[in-house]
């Protein structure tokens, strides 16, 4: 599907509301620098209560709870970026190949298979995990700059196309199919 950059506001974020998923971080950055801009919560967890406290206190922070799956990819084609604040090692954020399919770039976590998924200043940003001064400094940086978010959205679209859109797998399995006949 083709997404529109032009009216994309704020961040977004997808997941379990827990301490692993680096909820507190998100939440410190929107005290600090990143508090005037718009963010969505999306997701359920035991952290639920210091969320719904951070909306309460901040007109900028909404929480949506659980959505269908359509939703949260309207919800997340609509956000200038996806914050992806996790501090411990995921094996493979799904939410930021759904941002990725969506053209939305991700400010992520600098930790290994966040920094393989996403290209630095391309198709996103990384911030020092836990540091919610450099999470807020990153996404004033994404929002604050408008040729750059819509190219690394572009970029970031361009990548799932490439490397994880179902036409791509088939490409990649055939080649190792061939590789071994």
């Amino acid at each position: 599907p083709g997404f529109s950059n032009a009216k994309r506001i704020g961040a977004v974020f997808v997941g379990r509301l827990s301490k692993e998923k680096g909820i507190e971080t998100l939440l410190d950055a929107w005290k600090t620098a990143a508090k005037d801009v718009p963010l969505k919560i999306i997701g359920d967890g035991p952290l639920k209560p210091l969320v719904t406290e951070a909306a309460a206190n901040n007109p900028a922070i909404q929480w949506l709870g659980q959505i269908p799956f359509d939703k949260v990819l309207s919800e997340i084609g609509s956000a200038r970026l996806l914050v992806f604040p996790s501090c411990w090692a995921e094996t493979f954020g799904r939410s930021m190949l759904e941002a990725f399919a969506t053209g939305t770039p991700v400010v992520a976590a600098d930790m290994a298979s966040m920094k393989e998924l996403i290209t630095h200043g391309k198709t996103g940003l990384h911030f020092r995990t836990g540091d919610a001064e450099d999470l807020a400094t990153k996404i004033l940086e994404c929002v604050g700059n408008s040729h750059w978010y819509v190219d690394a959205g572009k970029a970031a679209r361009r990548e799932f196309v490439e490397r994880y859109s179902a036409e791509a797998n088939v490409q990649q399995t055939m080649s190792i199919y061939e590789q071994e006949i």
